[in-house]
């Protein structure tokens, strides 16, 4: 069952990636939606037969893919508000995937918080941080009120979601499945950025394609980051 529902899920990612780049957006419209369920059905197939261990995991991941299913039939449309309650949607959702991450019995709680290589780390992160959410908020054009502030807040999750990732790697926690968690930590990164900029400032030619591709790796690679500890 497992395998048929990740058969599904590469099939449909395959599907609607066609339609994106062949610029078909109704039928990539129509696609986009089964996505993150098929995606969380694979999870949650692939958790279930370890619970109550995975319980943590199970819950977590299927809100993260829950939120990110939201998020993605509201950025459908392209009205300001909507793509604003569609990015408070994914806020959530990365939410879901950082307190999975932290507080799992395999997660980041498992580890000293307090060691120097932690607050070393996490200078270095912040700098880099800092540096980046200035640099996006700049060429995004400044924007001002609900918008800019909306901009900061979500660099900020997308920031801590990366952290994490890069404790839990440091750390030797989870083992590889924290690899596959950073890869899609920054790949969301990537996604967001391009979508951001087209948004707020111009297209560029096969950004839609270009947004899912990362997007959905991204959404995969953080489910097995979060699955593969309890295969």
């Amino acid at each position: 069952m497992i395998y048929c529902g990740l058969i599904l899920f590469i099939a449909a990612s395959i599907v609607h990636l066609a339609f994106c780049a062949l610029k078909r957006n109704k039928a990539a419209d129509a696609t986009k939606v089964f996505l993150m369920p098929l995606l969380a059905l694979t999870s949650a197939l692939a958790l279930a037969p370890r619970l109550p261990e995975s319980r943590t995991a199970f819950v977590c991941t299927l809100c993260a893919l829950g939120f990110g299913c939201i998020g993605d039939v509201l950025l459908l449309s392209v009205s300001e508000k909507r793509f604003m309650a569609g990015a408070l949607s994914f806020f959530a959702g990365h939410i879901f995937w950082i307190v999975q991450y932290v507080f799992s019995p395999n997660g980041t709680s498992a580890y000293a918080w307090g060691g120097r290589m932690f607050f070393f780390i996490a200078l270095i992160c912040f700098i880099c941080y800092g540096i980046v959410l200035a640099s996006t908020y700049v060429l995004l054009g400044k924007p001002k009120g609900v918008m800019g502030g909306g901009v900061i807040a979500y660099g900020g999750i997308l920031c801590a979601l990366n952290f994490t990732a890069i404790n839990a790697v440091v750390s030797g926690i989870n083992g590889k499945a924290a690899l596959f968690y950073l890869a899609g930590s920054i790949l969301f990164f990537i996604s967001d950025g391009v979508l951001s900029y087209t948004v707020f400032k111009k297209d560029i030619p096969y950004s839609r394609f270009i947004i899912m591709l990362t997007y959905i790796t991204a959404q995969a690679l953080l489910a097995a980051g979060c699955v593969l500890p309890y295969g």
